[in-house]
């Protein structure tokens, strides 16, 4: 058995909108002149108190062929199907937007077109289950030139078209198999 140096990872978060709270502080001035007339005044300053998310990600791999369970580390041989599965949660209390998630597969792997339907070798899970195209085209993820990309970018070049987004207390997770040459 060879053990495989399997990836290079990458995860985007730009910061974007969030929703926010307004603190306010008054600092109250009185004071009196030599005639005893006694004057007043006041002035504020506020804090915006950004509600952020917090993503984490976590990456794990299964050996197919072997039956094995999800964990951080597996054994395989050549020929050996193996499944990645990202997982995203947002613990932040404000949505993430154009999360975007990029894995640059090892020359000793072999990306699976089909694992999910003809032509689908990416499944993204958030409320519901979405099978993806491996091409650039009109959903969530792509494969191309050994790299995984899942999510649109905000500034929408990186040939999906349509955004991730984690709700906060919310996870996202991304499948694909790939087999060892």
């Amino acid at each position: 058995m060879k053990r495989i140096g399997v990836f290079a990872f990458l995860l985007l978060l730009p910061v974007v909108s969030f929703g926010t709270s307004t603190l306010t502080n008054v600092a109250e001035l009185s004071y009196e002149d030599e005639g005893s007339n006694t004057y007043t005044g006041s002035d504020t300053a506020k804090i915006v108190v950004l509600s952020l998310p917090n993503v984490s990600i976590q990456k794990l791999v299964k050996n197919i062929t072997r039956q094995g369970a999800f964990q951080n580390e597996v054994n395989g041989a050549s020929g050996d199907l193996l499944e990645y599965q990202v997982t995203l949660q947002n613990t932040g209390e404000d949505n993430a937007r154009y999360v975007v998630v990029e894995d640059v597969l090892s020359g000793s792997l072999t990306f699976q077109e089909n694992s999910y339907g003809t032509g689908k070798g990416i499944e993204v899970s958030t409320e519901t289950t979405i099978s993806c195209t491996n091409a650039k085209d009109g959903d969530m993820a792509n494969f191309s030139d050994s790299k995984i990309i899942v999510g649109k970018n905000k500034q929408a070049n990186n040939g999906n078209t349509v955004e991730l987004i984690i709700a906060p207390e919310k996870t996202a997770i991304i499948r694909y198999q790939v087999k060892i040459k």
